[in-house]
C-alpha cells in the first residue's frame, strides 16, 4: 500500500502518489488510505497491505519444549517424563 503514498509530517500524513492529495492517518491507521485508493480505482489486495504475523499455539508449544530440552540434561528430561507417565 505505501508504493501509493508518502509518509509526511511524522507519519500524520500521507501524500498520494497519483493525485497528490494529502490524507490524515489518525491513529496512525491506514484505513483513510486504503479508502482513498478504492476512491481512486485502485485495488489493494492482502498481499500489497503489511500483515502482523502472529506465531500459532503450536509453534509456541514447540519453542517452550525445545527451550526446555536445551535447558536440562537428559537424565533430567527423562526422570521428568517419567514421573509424568
Amino acid at each position: 500500500m505505501w508504493n501509493y503514498f508518502k509518509k509526511r509530517d511524522n507519519n500524520l500524513k500521507a501524500v498520494c502518489s497519483k493525485c497528490s492529495k494529502i490524507i490524515e492517518c489518525k491513529g496512525s491507521t491506514t484505513t483513510a488510505l486504503i479508502n482513498h485508493l478504492k476512491i481512486q480505482g485502485i485495488i489493494i489486495e492482502k498481499s500489497n497491505m503489511e500483515e502482523e504475523v502472529v506465531p500459532t499455539k503450536s509453534k509456541i508449544e514447540s519453542y517452550t519444549i525445545l527451550k526446555f530440552v536445551e535447558q536440562n540434561s537428559l537424565g533430567a528430561i527423562l526422570s521428568r517424563c517419567a514421573t509424568k507417565d
